[in-house]
């Protein structure tokens, strides 16, 4: 399921969900696969914009674009936040 609150109608959603998705995996294989654990957050930060994604639940992930400039704390404290509200309600 993909639900999503964009504020720039130019954003490929779709796009960015589906090349995402893959992301997420390998860093999850990969995590899990070198002994580190299981991928529960991950930040990517790059020119432009700044994406975290916080697991929650069994396989859901919680993703945040915003632009890079954007506070990183405030950032994972909301996501931790929602996350939390979200596994709640899967239960």
């Amino acid at each position: 399921m993909l639900d999503h609150l964009a504020i720039d109608p130019a954003f490929d959603l779709e796009g960015f969900a589906a090349e995402y998705a893959m992301f997420l995996r390998i860093a999850r294989r990969t995590s899990e696969d070198t002994g580190a654990g299981d991928l529960t957050e991950h930040v990517s930060i790059s020119e432009h914009s700044m994406t975290l994604a916080k697991r929650f639940a069994a396989d859901y992930y919680l993703v945040l674009v915003s632009q890079a400039r954007d506070q990183i704390g405030r950032a994972r404290y909301e996501l931790k936040r929602a996350a939390a509200q979200l596994d709640r309600k899967l239960r």
